[in-house]
C-alpha cells in the first residue's frame, strides 16, 4: 500500500500498581498499553472499536511481538507512540514506540496485526467501511 502512515501519543504517569517488588514494571503491562494507545488511535481517527462493532466487525489481536530493551521505574513518565501502518488487507497493524520521557529512550518496541472477522468469520477482503476509512485518513495526511 502507499507510503502513508498515522500516529498518536500519548502521556502516560505510570502509577504504582503497576510495578512489582524490584520498582519496574511488570513485562506484561505493556500489552495493557497497547491496547489502550490503540482503542486511543482509532477514537481519534474516527474509527472506534464500538463502531466497527455496529457494522458486524469485530478485529482480535493475532499476532504480536514484543522487544524490551529497558525498564520503566515508578516515578517514568511514558511516552507512547502508536503508529498505524497501512495494507491492502483486512487488517489492522500497528507498531509501539515506548519512551521513558526524561532521558527519551526506548524501552521497548512491538507490533500488532488484528484481522477482520465479521459475524466470528475471518473476513478476506477490507470491508467496505474500513476501505472508506483508509482513503479519508490518506487523503487527510
Amino acid at each position: 500500500m502507499e507510503d502513508w502512515i498515522l500516529k498518536t501519543k500519548l502521556e502516560i504517569l505510570l502509577p504504582f500498581h503497576y510495578f512489582d517488588a524490584m520498582g519496574v514494571m511488570w513485562h506484561g503491562n505493556y500489552i495493557i498499553f497497547m491496547e489502550e494507545g490503540r482503542e486511543t488511535f482509532l477514537e481519534q481517527h474516527g474509527l472506534s472499536y464500538l463502531y466497527m462493532l455496529e457494522q458486524g466487525y469485530t478485529e482480535p489481536v493475532t499476532d504480536m511481538s514484543i522487544s524490551y530493551r529497558d525498564s520503566f521505574r515508578y516515578g517514568d513518565t511514558m511516552l507512547l507512540e502508536v503508529i498505524y501502518r497501512p495494507s491492502n488487507s483486512a487488517k489492522l497493524l500497528f507498531d509501539y514506540n515506548f519512551l521513558r520521557k526524561s532521558d527519551m529512550k526506548t524501552v521497548c518496541t512491538a507490533h500488532t496485526i488484528q484481522h477482520f472477522l465479521h459475524n466470528g468469520e475471518l473476513e478476506l477482503s477490507r470491508p467496505l467501511f474500513y476501505r472508506e476509512w483508509q482513503e479519508r485518513m490518506k487523503n487527510d495526511s
